[in-house]
């Protein structure tokens, strides 16, 4: 199902920047690959900051910098907006397999670091959350991205001229009632102008499928399980005698005995890699959160 693609950009007539902040979306079509782009650039009209490297003319206008003990990126915002009338339901079209939830897009990065931020909104009367997307712009070229998950771990880390409230980035974006596609960017840099090209914007089916013989490596040490995990399922692993996967409800279904070594890190930089294997040809997608066991680190931090 076709969000956008750009030909029309008087469709995002809704338009918004933090004070000190501009942009622009226009056509690009002969910029593009195959099909319509548009570019869309923000820069800052003025680079007058204080002591604390902190630009003046960018305040925090809801002071939730102050709020937080994370760092915010105060360097500014801009959004816009296409909204839907009447909302979309992107469960409609006969031709997606499966009822679509996430996004995909093609972007054409400057590599200057900047942040985009595609959401995803349902009308405000059924659901209040917003559906975050996070792209770091850290490469130039072509590239193109699935975006299924919502954005948790870095919410707080930026400054939006919306609520951070938990129930709105925890809550869910109902897609049967959906409105609202914001495109935003956050991290401007302290100077010069982000240009991003944007191809088009379609909603994705979300299919079932399966990670098998997932595995873990450090340097030579891997281990990996003999499962097979299905949507919805995860393993903990904190043992080789304590190793269960649990279903979609938290429920233990089974022990594993994992093989081969645990992953041990070494003096210096430790790549952690992640493997399964592919049996239907669907991308495999996996959420890994990793702990250290064993005795403390001694972070020793230089002084400023």
């Amino acid at each position: 199902m076709l969000l956008t693609d750009f030909a029309n950009t008087d469709e995002f007539n809704e338009r918004q920047t933090l004070d000190g902040v501009v942009h622009e979306l226009r056509n690009a079509a002969a910029e593009g690959k195959d099909w319509p782009c548009a570019r869309y650039s923000a820069w800052r009209e003025s680079e007058q900051r204080d002591g604390n490297g902190i630009n003046k003319n960018l305040p925090d206008p809801y002071g939730w910098a102050a709020m937080s003990v994370r760092p915010k990126f105060s360097s500014g915002w801009s959004r816009i907006t296409k909204r839907f009338s009447p909302a979309l339901d992107f469960g409609s079209d006969e031709n997606v397999g499966g009822e679509p939830q996430g996004i995909g897009v093609w972007i054409h990065g400057d590599g200057r670091g900047e942040l985009l931020n595609f959401q995803l909104r349902s009308l405000t009367n059924i659901s209040k959350a917003y559906g975050d997307h996070y792209v770091d712009i850290d490469f130039t070229g072509w590239r193109y991205f699935v975006l299924v998950e919502h954005e948790s771990a870095r919410v707080q880390d930026y400054v939006w001229p919306y609520s951070r409230a938990l129930w709105s980035i925890w809550g869910w974006v109902y897609h049967k009632q959906f409105e609202t596609l914001n495109i935003w960017y956050n991290r401007l840099p302290t100077s010069g102008k982000v240009s991003c090209l944007l191809g088009p914007i379609k909603a994705l089916p979300l299919l079932k499928n399966s990670l098998k013989n997932p595995r873990m490596k450090i340097g030579t040490r891997e281990i990996s399980f003999p499962v097979e995990l299905e949507t919805g399922q995860y393993l903990e692993y904190f043992s080789s005698a304590d190793c269960k996967v649990y279903d979609c409800n938290g429920d233990c279904i089974a022990n594993i005995i994992p093989v081969g070594e645990p992953p041990e890190l070494v003096t210096g930089l430790n790549n952690l890699e992640f493997a399964c294997d592919n049996q239907n040809g669907i991308p495999c997608r996996a959420g890994l959160t990793a702990r250290l066991d064993g005795e403390g680190i001694n972070i020793k931090r230089a002084r400023t």
